[in-house]
């Protein structure tokens, strides 16, 4: 974190393939990984639930078997990812104006220029103050 937003970028990199950096990809891997457990938990505890409360109600989920449920998280999971990883891709892709406004001192403590348009980073919550 800094005095103009949070910085995410590889501990090693740049990461390349001929002349395509790939740190952005794999952050934007990280990112969905972490924020995918916190959506796992969420709908486990819908499933419990719904299922410690399945004798108080009547739902069209009563007599779902566990593969309904399975299909269900399945869907979710890769709808959110979807949403998720694409607005992060557009908001929070490293462009011209965020590398010039890049703090330098990052290059000192870490080592690493973000200005350079081989390297990439996720910036979030960006402040020009």
């Amino acid at each position: 974190m800094t005095n103009s937003g949070i910085y995410v970028f590889p501990r090693y990199g740049p990461i390349m393939i001929g002349k395509d950096s790939l740190d952005f990809t794999f952050i934007l891997i990280f990112v969905a990984s972490y924020y995918q457990t916190f959506l796992i938990l969420a709908y486990h505890y819908v499933y419990r639930l719904k299922t410690v409360t399945s004798g108080f109600a009547r739902s069209f989920t009563d007599y779902w078997t566990n593969s309904n449920w399975t299909c269900l998280g399945v869907v979710i999971n890769i709808i959110y990812i979807a949403i998720f990883v694409g607005t992060c891709a557009i908001a929070f892709a490293p462009d011209d104006e965020t590398r010039a406004l890049a703090p330098k001192e990052l290059e000192g403590i870490y080592g690493h220029d973000l200005r350079d348009q081989n390297r990439g980073y996720l910036n979030c919550c960006h402040s020009t103050v």
